[in-house]
């Protein structure tokens, strides 16, 4: 989906890690600056009473721009809008006629349903779900290729974090990829 498209594109942006940018909400954004500057209200190191500010340059803000109008204390990644836009693309790419009795098919009282914001463990599993179906699809368009090898590997949201890590590191140094990351030690 596009949520998911765009929270994988702001982890590597920013170096987030998982859990902060399934949290980002506009009224943790301070977007007074020419880089933004984004404040979660939970993160890993606030039990050592640590601060975390995390970086958000032109990519990571052409990304969230489009979440912004939105109620400020509501979550910019929703699993709630992911699924209407695959419901919607998946009514559109209908080749029969809709039911009547199919119009609307919602439950009264459904016994799960999606949350308004992504947990850590449910963004990795939406990630792993993408991997294997590009996985399928890159075997569909290359039938030659052997059915037991992976040709979309399997990854994870944390590689993100990393790659960004290097990406800064290898730019700016070793000091400025623990600042941005939010590192407290530079051996980290």
């Amino acid at each position: 989906s596009s949520v998911l498209q765009d929270m994988i594109r702001l982890q590597r942006a920013t170096g987030m890690r998982p859990g902060e940018v399934c949290i980002v909400r506009p009224c943790d954004l301070d977007r007074s600056g020419e880089v933004w500057t984004f404040r979660p209200h939970r993160h890993k190191l606030e039990h050592k009473g640590l601060d975390r500010t995390v970086y958000v340059g032109p990519a990571g803000q052409a990304v969230l721009l489009k979440y912004l109008p939105r109620e400020p204390t509501a979550y910019c990644f929703s699993p709630r809008e992911s699924l209407a836009e695959s419901w919607a693309s998946r009514r559109e790419a209908r080749k029969s006629l809709v039911r009547p009795s199919q119009v609307c098919r919602t439950k009264a009282r459904p016994k799960r349903t999606a949350g308004d914001r992504y947990e850590t463990g449910s963004y990795a599993t939406a990630i792993k779900r993408a991997a294997l179906r590009a996985d399928k699809q890159a075997h569909r368009e290359q039938p030659e290729a052997d059915a037991e090898k992976r040709l979309v590997p399997d990854w994870s949201p944390n590689q993100l974090r990393h790659l960004a890590a290097t990406r800064i590191r290898a730019e700016f140094g070793l000091e400025a990829a623990a600042a941005i990351l939010g590192h407290t030690n530079v051996s980290t």
